[in-house]
């Protein structure tokens, strides 16, 4: 419940957030307009002294109303410019007579017009008046026929006369017109524009009071007693860490209240981790030995039923109350940090780049095909300057927009796939690494992983543990059929490597999605694979150019996969399927196979 309750806190703060930017915006535009001009009275003319109503000369108000045709609920004396009238206010209507024969006025264009000139005092000449039968945003506060006089002063200045009874009922012009336009942002009412209380503003009230009570329920829930209590008054308990295979490696001291992430990064055991042990990325999965506490929601994200009732659980989520014995994958590579020197740097497309790395000791065999390691990012902080970009890809990276300082303040670790198995790199480290600011207006910042990684240059010296990870080559000889885009790139070309140099004959298919063929990597290496390995096919799937030939082709790579190869295929449901690639075309691709009914389906997703 709680990582649904925080993807609904983020994407509900997200829009109430933009809300409240609106709103502020919108206040403070409308603080900036001058109201004298906003309500029209710039240009308005002082109320005149209306003349001594002549009673003698006129009808009494009783004669009026015997002599009125429709039920008058009140009548009261009225100028209409220097006429005597009578106003008379019916249930519906409303309607003048003369003061001094009774009979109906009506007020025209010509009329109109003049009532509407004797209300201004601004150096515009008045148009022609217009009838206008129903009202419109400027007169939505009145009904019935409504007068349109325009004046061309500078701020289009716009006077509206009653047709009824002679009235000026609004003073508009440009001013108000943009003071409208913030008043409707700032209450929302998008049709009418005067109702406080319509639907929308409802539903962001109510959004904004549910962002302010799962917030203080998210905080309760995060903070825990013992995080107020010093360590030493906390009672300490015993995580006895094993290996795979049953070894011990260590016994590590916790407080009461810990997490076991937290402890064993203090002793020097630094599960993989992404997110630093905010419970996002489920990289720090463990094995409890003995008693396992109930799953949390994040571990049933993370985690496959089947391991979970075998006692997995996330590291970051596990809660230390008492001694704990505890298994986790890679021992050795945990508690083992080495040392690599960066022996080149290629960028294979504009924003993906070879990074070779040749370890003090040689990569043994237990770097498979599959696996990443886990880069140790120190503090950093350079410029442009230090952002090391290729000079032939420069017309890709000038339509990036770039912070003018990359920094990160706190040591950070990040995975990377091996792009080649290191026995057919004599012994290196082959890293594949995307560099993804976002374009220009897209409000995306450079990872912070991927600016260090992208300021390497050759001969710079560089930490990492490793290997890791569970994707890996079954065994068996199925026909074995890859898809992938982007990085995923990476695992998936150090497998087709291994299978191929290994003389394997089963049949290999490999899809790989990009937008164009400068953004696919190793396209030569794998065309050459293909003239010499009759067992091995693959295709560029390209979603905005078009292809030359049948190894490039247009499309969706998990669509065109489906159409060209696997919709016909007699055996799906026998074929190895390895996936890997961005959390889009993944989901997509893994959708697909399933409606196929393919069985055997190992994928990657970074821990996205």
């Amino acid at each position: 419940m709680i990582p649904m309750l925080r993807k609904l806190h983020k994407w509900v703060g997200l829009l109430v957030g933009v809300q409240f930017l609106i709103w502020l915006a919108s206040g403070l535009t409308m603080s900036l307009f001058d109201h004298h001009v906003v309500s029209g009275q710039m240009h308005r003319a002082p109320a005149r002294t209306l003349p001594v109503w002549p009673a003698a000369e006129l009808l009494s108000p009783r004669e009026v109303l015997m002599s009125a045709k429709h039920p008058v609920e009140s009548v009261e004396a009225y100028w209409l410019g220097s006429t005597p009238a009578y106003r008379l206010k019916g249930e519906e209507v409303t309607w003048l007579v003369s003061a001094k024969s009774g009979e109906a006025l009506t007020v025209g264009p010509t009329i109109a017009a003049q009532l509407a000139r004797a209300d201004y005092t601004g150096s515009g000449t008045a148009s022609a008046a217009r009838l206008m039968i129903d009202p419109s945003l400027e007169t939505r506060r009145h009904s019935g026929p409504i007068w349109r006089v325009d004046f061309n002063d500078t701020d289009a200045t716009t006077v509206y006369v009653s047709g009824e009874d002679g009235r000026v009922l609004e003073r508009r012009n440009n001013t108000w017109r943009w003071f409208d336009i913030a008043w409707m942002l700032h209450i929302m009412d998008y049709s009418g524009r005067q109702d406080f209380n319509n639907a929308l503003v409802v539903t962001a009230a109510v959004a904004g009071l549910w962002m302010a009570l799962s917030g203080i329920w998210l905080l309760c829930v995060s903070l825990r007693l013992q995080e107020f209590v010093p360590a030493r008054w906390l009672p300490r308990k015993s995580i006895c860490v094993l290996d795979e295979t049953g070894k011990r490696i260590g016994i590590v001291e916790a407080h009461i209240g810990d997490t076991v992430f937290n402890a064993l990064g203090r002793a020097g055991i630094q599960l993989p981790s992404n997110c630093g042990g905010g419970q996002s990325c489920g990289m720090c999965e463990i094995r409890a030995c003995q008693r396992a506490p109930v799953a949390t929601t994040s571990d049933a994200e993370h985690i496959p039923e089947q391991r979970l009732r075998r006692g997995h659980r996330l590291a970051c989520g596990m809660v230390v109350q008492e001694d704990l014995e505890i298994a986790v994958g890679h021992g050795a590579a945990l508690m083992t940090s080495r040392a690599a020197t960066v022996e080149r740097v290629t960028a294979v497309t504009p924003f993906l780049r070879e990074i070779v790395l040749r370890p003090d000791h040689k990569a043994s065999a237990d770097f498979q095909p599959g696996c990443y390691v886990q880069l140790q990012i120190p503090r950093y902080k350079f410029g442009m300057a230090g952002l090391h970009r290729p000079d032939h890809h420069h017309e890709d990276w000038m339509a990036l927009e770039l912070p003018a300082v990359f920094r990160s303040k706190q040591p950070l670790r990040r995975a990377y796939s091996l792009a080649m198995p290191p026995v057919h790199a004599d012994g290196c480290l082959t890293l594949l690494v995307r560099f993804s600011p976002g374009r220009r207006h897209a409000g995306h910042a450079p990872g912070k992983g991927s600016s260090y990684v992208y300021s390497l240059q050759p001969g710079d010296r560089v930490t990492f543990n490793g290997p890791f990870g569970e994707f890996a080559l079954r065994r068996g000889h199925a026909e074995k059929i890859f898809i992938g885009g982007g990085a995923g790139m990476a695992p998936l070309r150090a497998m087709i490597h291994a299978l191929l140099e290994s003389g394997s004959n089963d049949p290999i298919q490999f899809w790989y999605g990009a937008r164009t063929m400068r953004e696919v990597p190793y396209a030569d290496e794998f065309d050459s694979l293909a003239r010499r390995h009759p067992n091995f096919r693959w295709h560029a799937v390209l979603s905005d150019e078009d292809g030359r030939d049948e190894n490039r082709m247009r499309g969706m790579v998990h669509q065109v996969a489906h159409d060209e190869s696997l919709q016909a295929h007699p055996a799906v449901r026998n074929c190895d399927f390895y996936v890997c690639g961005p959390p889009a075309m993944l989901q997509a691709t893994r959708d697909m196979l399933q409606k196929l009914g393919a069985q055997r389906v190992a994928f990657d997703d970074f821990k996205i």
